[in-house]
């Protein structure tokens, strides 16, 4: 993946946009930081399926919501 984003340090949310390699898409990614880990949402279009579909693992778009826990201190 290759990507640029941004992050309020205020509000804890961010976003970011760029590419995978593959499967080949293009994403948009949101994510919101709390007190015990952050809340992920991306969005992912395989501008190249319509052409070869082989290259974006026969998936047009991709959706995805996750959900990161701190569950120690880092080191």
């Amino acid at each position: 993946m290759l990507g640029l984003g941004v992050q309020s340090e205020a509000t804890g949310a961010g976003l970011s946009a760029g590419v995978r390699a593959f499967p080949n898409t293009l994403y948009l990614q949101f994510h919101k930081v709390g007190r015990r880990g952050q809340w992920n949402l991306s969005l992912e279009h395989a501008p190249f399926f319509q052409n070869r579909p082989e290259r974006s693992f026969y998936s047009s778009q991709i959706f995805t919501v996750g959900r990161q826990w701190n569950l120690g201190a880092a080191k």
